[in-house]
């Protein structure tokens, strides 16, 4: 990646935008090819059932395992690395958002041995961020008409992913491990299928959906009230921008009309001055 930005002469902020979506790009779609072969192997793609079927599921494999290691880990290296960035402190609140969400809805869906339902939404959730990424490549390397129609599938993508994640949480954590619901939790076996906790996991799934859509939804509200701006549409600066106004005619009337009072002003004042 850094090959390719000395190449392109990128300002900074493009520089730092470039390394962002390049480094983030290819995390998620090596997640999304790892986390569908972890499903896969585990027969749980095509198994719906298997989502909440023998919970808890707490003897996970090798791989699995390591799948959730590796996410944690990277999250959690973007506290350091905004240290070694001299993130400015105005900015480190909105840059720690992101890295402490997903911290959070791992290590919780980790320690509640929901490890199945957690890599197919984090395997939904990244395929809707690798298309948002890629378009903004995309552009930024100049490929505008591709990164417009790649923008148009983040965002059919990205809605699509917000409903398959509350469907699929709906139905593991609502009506499939509803029926073997206990009343009290299980410290020993590792069972917090209780209605309280149940209901507490959904709930916090639904607000983190909606707060995404809002965002979502705001993005592009913005985007559209700035029609007098040379935006592409997506929070980018085209670089195709349009030319200065042209005058209307009554302007062009107004200013001719000043430069010849000039003119007649100034042949008058120079016959006064001979």
């Amino acid at each position: 990646m850094n090959k390719i930005n000395r190449k392109l002469h990128l300002s900074k902020t493009k520089h730092s935008k470039f390394n962002e979506s390049g480094q983030l790009f290819f995390f998620y779609i090596g997640s999304v090819v790892w986390g569908l072969d972890i499903l896969i192997r585990e027969k749980w793609i095509m198994n719906l059932p298997s989502f909440w079927n023998e919970y808890p599921h707490t003897n996970m494999a090798l791989q699995t395992k390591f799948f959730v290691i590796i996410q944690l880990a990277y999250w959690l290296h973007n506290f350091p690395e905004l240290y070694l960035q001299k993130v400015k402190k105005d900015e480190m609140v909105a840059k720690c958002i992101h890295p402490t969400l997903y911290l959070v809805f791992i290590i919780g869906g980790y320690v509640l041995n929901l490890s199945r339902l957690l890599i197919a939404l984090i395997i939904l959730h990244y395929v809707a961020e690798l298309c948002f990424h890629l378009a903004r490549l995309l552009y930024l390397i100049g490929k505008e008409t591709v990164a417009n129609s790649v923008f148009t599938v983040w965002n059919i993508v990205f809605i699509a992913a917000r409903l398959a994640t509350v469907t699929l949480s709906v139905l593991t954590l609502w009506f499939g491990m509803g029926a073997t619901s206990k009343g009290m939790i299980d410290l020993k076996k590792g069972d917090f299928n209780t209605t309280l906790v149940r209901a507490h996991s959904l709930l916090a799934v639904g607000l983190l959906q909606g707060w995404l859509m809002w965002n979502f939804i705001n993005f592009h509200l913005k985007r559209r009230r700035k029609d007098g701006s040379s935006t592409d549409g997506h929070g980018y600066v085209s670089s195709t921008t349009s030319a200065k106004a042209t005058p209307s005619p009554k302007n062009k009337a107004q200013r001719r009309t000043g430069k010849a009072e000039g003119t007649v002003n100034g042949v008058k004042n120079s016959k006064k001055n001979h």
